[in-house]
């Protein structure tokens, strides 16, 4: 999801699966081949976005990056996040 500030490079991720059928509206991303962003992402296949599963890794162990999430795509995802992590 983004570089962390900071001195370190650390970095915010999320997990991609191309298993569809775990999408659940109110907390994960679809990425659909029909998106018109879908070629942008440089996902493969449909894929679904998990925000519940988040890490901070350091950037050394990054192999590959989806290539541009969209800025309105983004906000989506963090306001998704930022609401599911209020109600707790």
């Amino acid at each position: 999801m983004g570089k962390l500030a900071g001195e370190y490079d650390d970095w915010l991720i999320c997990m991609i699966s191309s298993q569809a059928h775990q999408y659940a509206a109110w907390f994960y991303e679809i990425v659909q081949q029909s998106d018109m962003d879908f070629e942008q992402s440089g996902l493969k296949i449909t894929s679904v976005i998990q925000m519940a599963g988040l890490a901070v890794v350091s950037g050394d162990i990054l192999l590959s990056l989806i290539r541009a999430i969209p800025s309105e795509r983004l906000k989506r995802i963090r306001k998704n996040l930022v609401d599911w992590h209020s109600e707790r």
